[in-house]
């Protein structure tokens, strides 16, 4: 008894740590993999490949040809690390992240795994037209010398420059829909400002009208009613519709950002897996 023991115990002690080093070496790559999820950034770069300002400056451009060009894309781009299948990551995080508009599918998506030098364009159902998967593999070749070289920023502004020269270009035009995220809204405060200036305006059009029948009248005025009179209604009427504008179109702008320019939020966009992936 004592024999089998003492050979159980030398099996295990020799079977054992090989049995936990090859788990390890199984559970190393799993955790080092990213997997598709929700995008709620422009630029996601959870690996800090990108400095401050290279980040800062996509995202600058980013928002501009969001705002500037006629179809409004949604571009965003993201940075996961090592992927299994770059192809796969893509499309499933631009159906998790609703990339594009909803109806326009007017989303594009950029993929960079450095750690295993491929790179994939993602493009939305909206631009399939406009950007054919060879477009999308010459703008990928074309950043091949700076992928090479590491110079990450250079290699996603070239694909940027890119894309948006080709949307440019492009003669489908996209109709704007009131999309959620570009809807025009009040805040709290607005809706206080414009409710008071206007109950404000329509006192004062009573009161005016009131001194003005008194003065038709011959009777006499207090210092209210000549003061109601010769306020310029029409003038103070422009400036609170001016007010309320400015308040409408800078709420507009913030809707979804809360103060950060790189937040991104989901339009509903989809996409088919147009686009196409490279190797550098």
């Amino acid at each position: 008894m004592q024999t089998v023991l003492t050979l159980t115990h030398s099996l295990l002690t020799r079977s054992l740590p090989p049995v936990f080093c090859a788990l390890a070496l199984l559970c190393f790559p799993l955790a080092d993999t990213a997997e598709a999820a929700p995008l709620t950034q422009l630029v996601t770069d959870p690996h800090n490949v990108l400095s401050d300002a290279e980040r800062d400056q996509l995202v600058e451009k980013l928002t501009t040809l969001r705002e500037t060009l006629p179809s409004h894309p949604h571009i965003l781009i993201d940075l996961p690390g090592h992927v299994d299948d770059i192809d796969q990551y893509a499309n499933e995080t631009f159906h998790a992240s609703g990339i594009g508009q909803k109806g326009q599918d007017n989303g594009l998506l950029i993929v960079l795994d450095i750690p295993d030098t491929q790179s994939r364009i993602e493009v939305g159902y909206g631009f399939e037209g406009d950007l054919t998967d060879l477009q999308t593999h010459t703008i990928l070749v074309a950043a091949r010398p700076d992928l090479k070289a590491g110079h990450y920023a250079a290699a996603l502004n070239g694909m940027v420059d890119a894309i948006s020269e080709a949307l440019r270009k492009s003669d489908t035009t996209v109709q704007e829909t009131a999309a959620a995220d570009e809807a025009v809204t009040f805040s709290n405060t607005d809706m206080l400002l414009g409710g008071g200036g206007l109950l404000l305006f329509l006192f004062g059009t009573v009161f005016t009208i009131r001194a003005q029948r008194r003065a038709s009248r011959g009777e006499p005025l207090s210092g209210l009613d000549r003061f109601l009179i010769s306020v310029p209604w029409d003038v103070l009427l422009n400036l609170l519709i001016n007010i309320l504008s400015a308040a409408a179109r800078n709420n507009s702008r913030g809707s979804g950002t809360s103060g950060n320019r790189n937040s991104y939020r989901s339009g509903g966009g989809d996409s088919g897996g147009g686009g196409s992936k490279d190797k550098w």
